[in-house]
């Protein structure tokens, strides 16, 4: 073992000793500066700066320039996150405000319900009532005929009692003259 890993198994692990080895002999610069990514399983942390600013000097980093960068970040972070929660509790209040509504809706569908319900008992009992006096109505009328009939029979027998009594009273009256 010279200090290398060992890059035969690519799923291998390197040992603390080994890494710190390694650490030891390497330059500084050789550590800070981003491994070879020669493998495809091998995912960069950082960005290479060489990439982003060819001319930047590593050697002398803007510490206060990163630290402002880092406090506008974490400032931006923290709007967005109360942004986030206020929508949240926007849609929370509207989710509620929805429930109530539907709640509302489905007590006044309810009572609606039940007063149509309320409303065909009575035209029911209406209906029941309506008929009732039709039949009432019409018993009347048989009666009312029946009545009628009887009348006239009355009224035909009165007239031949008339009839025959004032025929009786001619008779009489002429036998006595």
């Amino acid at each position: 073992m010279s200090g290398e890993p060992d890059h035969s198994d690519e799923g291998s692990v390197e040992t603390i000793s080994a890494v710190s080895s390694r650490m030891r002999s390497a330059p500084s610069a050789a550590l800070i500066a981003p491994a070879s990514t020669s493998s495809p399983n091998v995912v960069p942390l950082f960005v290479e700066l060489e990439a982003l600013d060819p001319d930047a000097d590593l050697q002398d980093p803007d510490w206060p320039g990163a630290l402002q960068l880092i406090r506008d970040v974490g400032a931006q972070v923290r709007r967005e996150r109360d942004r986030a929660e206020e929508i949240v509790q926007q849609a929370h209040s509207l989710i509620q405000r929805t429930v109530q509504q539907a709640e509302w809706a489905e007590r006044r569908a309810e009572m609606a319900e039940a007063k149509a319900c309320e409303a065909n008992l009575r035209a029911d009992r209406a209906e029941m009532s309506l008929r009732l006096t039709e039949e009432r109505l019409q018993q009347a009328e048989e009666l009312a005929r029946a009545a009628q009939a009887r009348e006239r029979e009355a009224q035909q027998w009165l007239r031949r009692l008339y009839a025959s009594l004032k025929h009786e009273q001619q008779q009489l009256t002429r036998g006595t003259l």
